[in-house]
């Protein structure tokens, strides 16, 4: 009976793709009919067979779409793993076609009853990942729940579960052009808050699920933001000093969730935060019992969240600790002692944010003073590795004490190119100083290299690492290339002065470039309207004429000197 079964199966399945043979509808219509008395074998090659030739019976015979649904939601209830796999993955083909997706969601809203009712559990296989996926394609709150309630079960289904919601569902939308309404964003909120205050879930799989949060339009929101967040306080100790080295990761992780909870449009108040990681981080004996590594990402972690609209007064306290630190790293000249830059940048990162970011005013002349160490020898210590960069070859014996490889001195240059940058603006007066929305930093010589990524409105290059302001506090800019001929620059000769025009309008903020015409040399870049109203392009007064705001061209009245 059984082997009867099979080569049933079998024969059907082989010929689909002959859609001549008039018989064949009938005989796909008696096959994918449930029956109980199949055998494993046979139920196995048909959702196997299934998963194959899905799209192709459908498209030769429309008319079964509704019992195939039916058959591959009962093979997916079946008792064999492998048969519940094949099915699952048969779903996710018809769901490839856009017609059909409502089918497959309807087919997820009738599971998760089933699986209550039969006790089945679905496969550890990452086609119920696609089939969710699928089922959210649909934009319907039904599908959307019923997606979410397949999430319910086991220990197993909820890491899978937790982890296709983290890790695949705004991608896997994204990628389909799907947008969740807000209403759907909502439900997916509310049903991560239930896993969050459930006592199954493990740390791992919260920082998961915060991801997705992070990544929501309704989370946003101060309620929900201020209600999920604060579930992560408990897994903070009261010292991290006493955090074995296995749970690093995790305390980390929430750290940097309550961070990202903090940042704008969520916006909850960073003060607690900043609070606990003053009590941690600036405490220089529980600082030292604290790894290297660690202790560089919970000065970063603190450094990062002055930006999010702390008050004053705790952002002085970090200033202070901060300050606290670096006499500890930069011992006075006069004693003889080196700085100590291995631990130094992470520290006068959280200052220099500090200053800049809460508005603490002029540096008091003991801080002055090592800060000013640390911006005279930076430059030194700088060029020194440059040119060890520029002279470096591939050593022979990469095992022999004293070998630095190309990537360690190129890190060494970008420590001390970032302690520069931070100690001159340390230096300024308190007005002066620029608000740098971002900064990425070497941190430890171990680490992976981070290029500095300068916003262009701070007025550095982000090619160079970070360059002084021209005088009139816009960025320096190259000057366009020239003419070539024959591979070599070809200097064009100064043409007649350009007439003069009449001014036109005030400008509009000046954007773009001012290029050189044939009316004389280049002339000063005419920023936010230049000199009021229109700024000086061409030669100079009198030959070049008045110029507008590159961007704002119909209200920057004339451009001479062409």
């Amino acid at each position: 009976m059984a082997q009867d079964d099979v080569e049933e199966v079998y024969s059907v399945l082989t010929r689909v793709l002959d859609p001549s043979i008039a018989e064949l509808g009938d005989s796909l219509r008696s096959l994918v009919k449930p029956r109980e008395s199949r055998s494993l074998k046979a139920r196995r090659l048909l959702a196997q067979s299934l998963f194959s030739h899905t799209a192709k019976i459908v498209g030769a015979f429309p008319d079964l779409q509704n019992d195939l649904f039916d058959l591959l939601a009962n093979l997916c209830l079946d008792e064999d793993n492998q048969t519940q796999v094949f099915a699952l993955r048969a779903l996710l083909a018809l769901a490839k076609d856009r017609s059909l997706v409502q089918n497959v969601a309807w087919t997820c809203i009738v599971l998760p009853n089933q699986i209550q009712e039969t006790g089945t559990t679905l496969p550890n296989d990452p086609s119920l990942s696609s089939v969710l996926t699928a089922c959210l394609q649909t934009s319907s709150k039904e599908a959307l729940a019923a997606a979410l309630s397949l999430l319910e079960g086991s220990d197993a289904e909820y890491e899978q579960g937790a982890r296709w919601m983290a890790e695949e569902m705004k991608p896997a939308l994204e990628k389909a052009g799907v947008e969740l309404s807000e209403e759907a964003e909502a439900l997916v909120v509310e049903r991560v808050s239930q896993l969050l205050s459930s006592t199954t879930p493990t740390l791992d799989d919260h920082l998961l699920l915060s991801r997705v949060l992070l990544s929501l339009k309704v989370s946003h929101k101060i309620d929900y933001a201020t209600r999920i967040a604060e579930g992560y306080w408990k897994y903070l100790p009261e010292d991290l000093s006493t955090v074995p080295e296995e749970d690093w990761t995790g305390v980390l992780g929430v750290l940097k969730a309550i961070a990202g909870f903090c940042k704008p449009p969520r916006s909850i108040s960073p003060n607690r935060l900043l609070a606990y990681l003053s009590a941690q981080a600036l405490d220089p004996t529980r600082l030292s019992a604290l790894p290297e590594k660690h202790r560089t990402s919970v000065l970063r972690v603190a450094a990062e969240s002055v930006r999010y609209n702390a008050d004053f007064e705790t952002v002085k306290q970090l200033w202070d600790g901060s300050k606290s630190l670096l006499s500890t790293l930069v011992p006075d000249a006069t004693t003889g002692e080196k700085v100590n830059w291995s631990r130094l940048e992470p520290v006068l990162y959280l200052a220099f944010r500090s200053a800049v970011q809460g508005g603490v005013g002029d540096v008091d002349p003991q801080t002055k003073t090592r800060v000013t160490r640390i911006y005279t020898e930076s430059v030194t210590e700088k060029q020194t590795y440059k040119q060890k960069l520029a002279a470096w070859k591939e050593p022979t014996d990469k095992t022999a004490p004293g070998t630095m490889t190309q990537s360690s001195l190129t890190k060494l240059v970008r420590l001390f190119e970032n302690c520069y940058d931070m100690a001159r603006e340390l230096l300024k007066p308190t007005s002066a100083r620029v608000n740098i929305p971002s900064m990425k930093l070497s941190w430890t010589l171990g680490q992976e290299q981070e290029k500095i990524a300068f916003e262009k409105v701070t007025g550095f290059e982000s090619k160079e690492g970070g360059k002084p302001v021209e005088a009139n506090g816009t960025a320096k800019r190259k000057a366009p290339g020239a003419p070539t001929e024959g591979g070599v620059k070809k200097q064009r000769p100064a043409g007649p002065p350009g007439p003069l025009r009449p001014m036109g309008p005030r400008g509009g903020r000046g954007g773009g470039f001012v290029f050189r015409g044939r009316g004389g040399p280049r002339g000063g870049r005419g920023g936010r309207g230049g000199m009021g109203r229109g700024g000086m392009v061409g030669g100079g007064p009198g030959r070049g004429g008045m110029v507008g705001g590159w961007a704002a061209r119909g209200r920057g009245g004339w451009r001479g000197g062409w």
